[in-house]
C-alpha cells in the first residue's frame, strides 16, 4: 500500500510538472520528470525554468497554405514575416543580415530560412510526440508494476493465511481423532457439539498470531490420582486410579444437561449401567460401568462454556481400589470402635474411684 501511495503521488507531481512546463514553453517531458522524481521541489524548479522556445515562431505566424514561391499570398507572408525591405542607399533588398539585388532573390532566401524553421518545427513536434508516447508507456509500466506488486502481495498473504488456518485445522482434527479414539475404547462417540478450542482462529486472527497459536483446550491424559481427580477414589490420604485408563477433556457448545443426557443414552446403548459405588453423589458427575470399564462423566459450566470430563477406566482395577477403600474404612471403623470402648472403660474406672468424669 505504501508503494502504491508513493507511485500515485509521484505521478500526480509529474502531471502537474508537465502542465507547468507546457505553459512555460518548456518540454512537457522535462516538467514531468522533474515533478515525478523530485516531487514539490521539482515543481518549483520547473516554474523557474526559462522557455527553451522563446525564439520560436508563434502559431499564428505559421503559414497555413501552399508554401510555394509561385503563391502570391505566401510571398506576401514571407515579406511580412522576415521584414523584407528595399534599402534605397544600396538599392538592394535586405533580408535579416543579407542583401539581394532583386526581390525574388530575397524571397528565395526567406523561403530557405522558412524551410529550415519548418524542419526544426517538425523535429520538435516529433520529439514532443515521442516524449508523450514515452511518458504514456512509462506511466503504464509503473502502474502495471505497482498493481502486480500489490496483487502479488495480497495473493501471497492470502495463501500464507490459508496455510496457517490449514495447519490449525489439522491440529484440531488430530485432537478430535485422538479424543474419538479414546472414547471408542468404551464404544462411546464424541458428541457432535464438541469443541477442540475456544478460539475463533479462522475469522479473527492474523497470520502471525495463527502461527504462534497454542489454542487447543481439549486433552487426553492418564489420570494422575491427585486431589480432585474425578478419575480417582480416595483411600486414606492417597488416591487410587487406573493409570492405564484415559482422562478426556473438551468443550461443548451445548448445555451441561444436554451433554449428560447425550452420554447417558450412549452409555446405555453400549451396555453400561448406572453405578454410584465409587464416589459420593455429585450433581455434576455421573458414573456408569459394565464388565470391562468404569466411566465417570462430569459436565459443568465454567465461564459461560460447558466443560466436559470423561474418565474411561478398567473395571477390575477400580473394583480392587474400591475393595481397598472398603477394607481401609472397615479398619478405621474397628479402630474407632476400639477407641470408643477403651474410652468408656476408662470413664467407668474413674467413676468407681469417686473421681468422676
Amino acid at each position: 500500500m505504501l508503494l502504491l501511495a508513493i507511485l500515485i503521488s509521484s505521478l500526480t507531481c509529474g502531471f502537474i510538472g508537465s502542465f507547468i512546463a507546457r505553459n512555460k514553453g518548456v518540454r512537457e517531458s522535462t516538467g514531468f520528470l522533474f515533478g515525478f522524481f523530485l516531487g514539490p521541489i521539482g515543481l518549483v524548479v520547473v516554474a523557474l525554468l526559462n522557455s527553451e522556445n522563446s525564439g520560436r515562431i508563434p502559431v499564428s505566424a505559421i503559414f497555413d497554405g501552399n508554401r510555394d514561391l509561385s503563391n502570391e499570398r505566401y510571398k506576401l507572408w514571407l515579406a511580412q514575416k522576415y521584414n523584407i525591405i528595399k534599402n534605397d542607399i544600396l538599392d538592394r533588398y535586405v533580408v535579416g543580415g543579407e542583401s539581394f539585388s532583386s526581390l525574388e532573390q530575397g524571397l528565395g532566401y526567406a523561403d530557405q530560412l522558412e524551410n529550415i524553421q519548418y524542419e526544426k518545427r517538425k523535429i520538435q513536434e516529433n520529439g514532443v510526440k515521442f516524449n508523450k508516447k514515452l511518458f504514456i508507456y512509462f506511466t503504464i509500466i509503473c502502474i502495471t508494476g505497482a498493481t502486480i506488486l500489490f496483487v502479488r502481495k495480497r495473493v501471497i498473504d492470502y495463501i500464507d493465511h490459508r496455510e496457517a488456518i490449514s495447519v490449525a485445522d489439522e491440529a484440531v482434527a488430530a485432537r478430535r481423532r485422538q479424543i474419538s479414539s479414546a472414547l471408542a475404547s468404551a464404544n462411546l462417540p464424541l458428541i457432535p457439539s464438541a469443541e477442540m478450542t475456544d478460539v475463533d482462529y479462522k475469522n479473527h486472527m492474523s497470520t502471525s498470531d495463527l502461527k504462534d497459536l497454542n489454542f487447543l483446550t481439549s486433552v487426553v491424559t492418564s489420570p494422575d490420582g491427585k486431589f480432585g481427580d474425578k478419575c480417582s477414589i480416595s483411600v486414606a490420604d492417597s488416591y487410587s486410579t487406573d493409570y492405564s485408563g484415559k482422562s478426556i477433556w473438551f468443550g461443548s457448545s451445548e448445555s451441561p444437561d444436554k451433554v449428560r443426557e447425550f452420554y447417558e443414552n450412549q452409555l446405555k446403548k453400549a451396555g453400561f449401567t448406572r453405578a454410584s459405588r465409587f464416589h459420593v453423589d455429585d450433581e455434576d458427575r455421573i458414573e456408569y460401568a459394565n464388565k470391562e470399564y468404569v466411566v465417570f462423566l462430569t459436565s459443568s459450566l465454567i465461564e459461560g462454556r460447558t466443560n466436559v470430563g470423561i474418565c474411561v477406566l478398567g473395571r477390575q482395577i477400580m473394583e480392587d481400589s474400591l475393595k481397598n477403600k472398603q477394607i481401609y474404612e472397615a479398619k478405621m471403623a474397628k479402630i474407632e470402635a476400639n477407641y470408643n470402648a477403651t474410652q468408656r472403660r476408662i470413664e467407668r474406672q474413674l467413676r468407681s474411684y469417686g473421681l468422676g468424669y
